[in-house]
Parts: C-alpha cells; sequence; structure tokens
C-alpha cells in the first residue's frame, strides 16, 4: 500500500531489506524524482521549534550529489471564527528556502554534520526563529534520548519498554 501511494518503507532491522530500500531511494534520486524526508524523524502539528535533524536524509542527499530544500512552518494565530467554530488554534505558512548542496569537505562525516548544521539553522530562519535562541540543538544526538542512559562509567545502554 504504501508503494502505491509513491512512498518506499523504511526497514528498521532486516539487512537485505535495508540494502533494497537504500538502492530503491539511490534509484529514484538519479531518476531526478524527490526525496521528501522529515529530518527531524516526523512531524509534531504546531510546534514552533526546529528539533535536531537526523542524518538519513542528508546522507542520500550527499551520497547523490542532490540539494536540499529547507522547508519549516511558522504559525500564526487564528481569528475568533477559526478559533471557536473551527477549533483550530493557529493557521500555518509553509516556507520554502533555496535548494542548499553539501560542502565540500573531504571528511565525510565533518561535510554531513556542517550540512546539517547550515540546514538546520536556515530552518529556524524559515520558521522566524533565530538559530542562536532554538532551544535544540542542530544534530540529532542518540545519547539524549529519553530511553537512552548511562552508566557510572560513562557507558550507554538503551533500555527495553
Amino acid at each position: 500500500m504504501i508503494r502505491m501511494i509513491g512512498g518506499i518503507p523504511v526497514p528498521d532491522t532486516n539487512l537485505k531489506a535495508y540494502k533494497k530500500w537504500h538502492n530503491d531511494v539511490m534509484d529514484l534520486l538519479k531518476e531526478g524524482k524527490w526525496l521528501h524526508v522529515y529530518a527531524e524523524g516526523s512531524m509534531w502539528e504546531f510546534y514552533k521549534p526546529i528539533r535536531p535533524l537526523k542524518d538519513g536524509g542528508f546522507r542520500f542527499a550527499i551520497e547523490a550529489n542532490k540539494p536540499v530544500l529547507p522547508m519549516a512552518y511558522s504559525y500564526r494565530e487564528n481569528g475568533w471564527i477559526r478559533k471557536k467554530i473551527f477549533k483550530s488554534p493557529a493557521s500555518l505558512t509553509l516556507n520554502i528556502g533555496e535548494p542548499m548542496f553539501a560542502p565540500d569537505i573531504p571528511d565525510k562525516k565533518l561535510q554531513r554534520e556542517t550540512f546539517m548544521k547550515q540546514v538546520h539553522a536556515k530552518m529556524c530562519e524559515l520558521a522566524g526563529i533565530d538559530p542562536k535562541e532554538n532551544i535544540y540543538e542542530p544534530v540529532y544526538n542518540n545519547s539524549k534520548r529519553i530511553d537512552y542512559y548511562t552508566d557510572k562509567y560513562g557507558e550507554g545502554y538503551k533500555t527495553s519498554w
């Protein structure tokens, strides 16, 4: 069903399925088609701060030498009719920036991280937020997950729920 509407399901544990998914995404990009990724991992309605970006979409952009098109929502208060009758807390505007290519840095990890920070800053600006005042750091840090803890020796481990 996901493929019927143009989506590509993302595998989580099967290595063979992951390789197939990776190849499908790269083929899509080579054909000049669009790949839409929520770099934050998901969309939270009516949430203004720009959360840390995950690196998956940036890996594809760098590998395929394609630009990232930064986008961010900005919100405005609704008038009385939309608030009371339609129960809508706010209206939104989708702000779309100019395409951005990865910087030319030989170290791939540094290149990806720098690119993510540049795109995060642009997304903040598009949302009307000063990047220095955004409450989140630009790059997702797995060690700060709620289900991730560090023991007294600094070793990280993931809890199972």
